[in-house]
């Protein structure tokens, strides 16, 4: 069974809880290592420059920068806690409308590394430059 919900978002959860079950009192389980990966990251950073000399010892550089500038949303890895497989009735142990999500992923991955704004993962952000050179 996938580990990964093929119609996930953000609100509902990126794992899927039955595809785990709880290992046995001391072990570890067979999970192989990187079977359960995050979400794919897309970003295209743009920029454009115009250099106008001036004089002869004298030049301006006018700069635009775009960071994410199809302002794509890129998600972090979804949090690690989760209650897997059935419950002892046979029922799923982990059922979203009940207020459990599997997996769940509430941020970017700029914020999850304290950095919120520019860079990995926030929302287009647009810069403005001048530079004089002499």
């Amino acid at each position: 069974m996938n580990p990964i919900n093929s119609n996930w978002n953000p609100i509902s959860g990126y794992l899927n809880p039955l595809a785990f079950q709880q290992p046995l009192d001391g072990t570890f389980g067979n999970l192989c290592r990187n079977c359960v990966y995050g979400p794919g990251y897309w970003n295209i950073d743009f920029s454009l420059a115009k250099n106008t000399q001036i004089t002869e010892a004298l030049a301006v550089q006018l700069r635009a920068e775009f960071f994410n500038i199809f302002n794509h949303p890129n998600f972090a890895l979804p949090n690690g806690s989760i209650s897997p497989g059935l419950d002892q009735f046979g029922q799923p142990a982990c059922v979203p409308s009940q207020g459990c999500f599997a997996g769940q992923i509430s941020q970017t991955p700029d914020v999850a590394q304290g950095n919120p704004g520019l860079g990995g993962g926030g929302p287009r952000v647009i810069q403005l430059g001048v530079k004089f050179l002499f």
